[in-house]
């Protein structure tokens, strides 16, 4: 029986492990991603890839790869049995903007709201202050509008982000927004995000201070293979 195994939440403290893809390639990967254990050989563990969303990179289902059984620094196994209580469904976002509910600092950014699981009801936790740039809501979204976006598995880390280290411990992983209609597999190059912040050029940018709360949430769930879910905007007039 293949056995499974999740990249341990608990090496770096910062949500990622640095692994080698099949070409020698050193790659960091996201916790909580799930691999098939294929053999140990050398102080190393031999894996496939049974879900991630860097095909580019060699991070996809069915690559293989293998990292350190332990990690030589912090001496901690790298693959874990379910460390958390990892769910097979959707991690759900909702987000409101009204237009002219505004912010200017740098950027002129709507101001709006978000909350996980649901927007109302005993599933729901929120609202947390989120914001993004007027003219680049996700798809293009207008005033009266609203739209559902996949929300994917992160892809790598975001070193801009190092900024709010001290508000956020999981400042380096941010959920990338496929939006449209086009193949999730041809949308690795997308630059709208999911992530801790307090402007925005484009991307969702939550208070720091509670991104670990809605990381927490997100990384646990599962939509296929290279998602964790979706985000539901409405942009009010």
């Amino acid at each position: 029986m293949a056995e499974l195994k999740y990249i341990s939440p608990f090496v770096s403290g910062d949500g990622w492990l640095k692994v080698k893809n099949a070409s020698g390639t050193e790659v960091s990967v996201p916790a909580g991603l799930q691999v098939r254990v294929d053999g140990k050989k050398d102080g190393r563990t031999n894996f496939t890839f049974m879900e991630g969303s860097v095909p580019s990179l060699g991070i996809a289902e069915g690559r293989k790869g293998s990292v350190w059984t332990i990690d030589p620094d912090s001496r901690w196994p790298t693959l874990w049995d379910n460390p958390w209580d990892r769910r097979d469904e959707e991690g759900l976002i909702f987000v409101d903007f009204v237009d002219g509910d505004r912010v200017t600092d740098v950027f002129d950014m709507l101001q709006g709201k978000l909350w996980i699981g649901a927007r109302s009801g005993p599933g729901s936790r929120g609202p947390y202050s989120v914001r993004m740039e007027v003219d680049d809501v996700p798809g293009g979204l207008k005033p009266g509008e609203e739209r559902w976006s996949a929300l994917g598995i992160p892809n790598w880390p975001i070193d801009k982000a190092r900024g709010y280290a001290d508000r956020a411990a999981m400042h380096l992983v941010w959920f990338p927004i496929y939006t449209g209609t086009k193949n999730i597999a041809l949308l690795n190059n997308e630059a709208r995000y999911l992530h801790c912040g307090l402007r925005s050029a484009g991307c969702l940018s939550v208070d720091p201070d509670v991104w670990d709360t809605i990381y927490a949430y997100l990384i646990l769930r599962r939509k296929g293979t290279r998602r964790v879910g979706g985000v539901h905007i409405r942009y009010k007039k």
